[in-house]
């Protein structure tokens, strides 16, 4: 920010370029590792052979998980979650066991239409997807950002999305996913292979 002069013209930078908060934040995270390990190394002006032939004797060092770039809109069909709101909300315990299911097995109906409703609209316009996601998506922190999640590795999501995920094609809003949390609408910006680029 110091360098470029001012926050307003290092924002209108990033929005220019495309760049969100998150893509910033893990570009110079990156970069910052990478500067540690040359440190660590005691590499100075090593010529374009030398750190080839380095890369190639220790490749393993360089290998990262695959990477992709996602956003959702999470529908909660979770009959627990739901279940618990209603029961949370009968504060003078007028609901019986039965009053609840039923009202549970309506909402899940409910939230499982408006999940295919949202997935019509995604469809339709991939482009808004991020306004959809600031409207219907259950996941508030995600939905703030347009339903940006960053990068996700496979194992930091549950299976179900993180198969979904990792197969979709770029830019392709996918079928509805369902997980423990609930309906998942995903789309994926970007990949990121396993290997450093030599």
């Amino acid at each position: 920010r110091s360098q470029i002069g001012s926050e307003e013209q290092f924002r209108n930078i990033l929005k220019e370029n495309n760049i969100s908060d998150e893509k910033l934040n893990a570009d110079m995270e990156q970069e910052v590792k990478m500067d540690k390990l040359i440190k660590s190394l005691n590499i100075k002006d090593a010529s374009d052979a030398e750190a080839q032939a380095f890369y190639n004797s220790n490749k393993e060092q360089f290998n990262l998980p695959e990477r992709v770039l996602v956003s959702h809109i999470l529908i909660d069909t979770n009959s627990e979650t739901i279940k618990r709101n209603i029961a949370d909300a009968d504060k003078e315990a007028k609901l019986s066991n039965a009053d609840i299911d039923k009202k549970v097995a309506e909402e899940v109906a409910r939230k499982e239409a408006l999940a295919n409703e949202v997935l019509k609209k995604a469809k339709a316009n991939p482009k808004n997807f991020a306004k959809l996601a600031e409207e219907y998506s259950d996941d508030k922190v995600s939905a703030q950002k347009g339903g940006d999640l960053g990068f996700i590795t496979r194992d930091s999501v549950v299976k179900e999305f993180g198969d979904a995920a990792f197969t979709q094609k770029i830019g392709v809003v996918g079928p509805l996913v369902k997980s423990q949390f609930g309906q998942h609408i995903i789309i994926r910006s970007e990949e990121h292979t396993s290997e450093l680029q030599s």
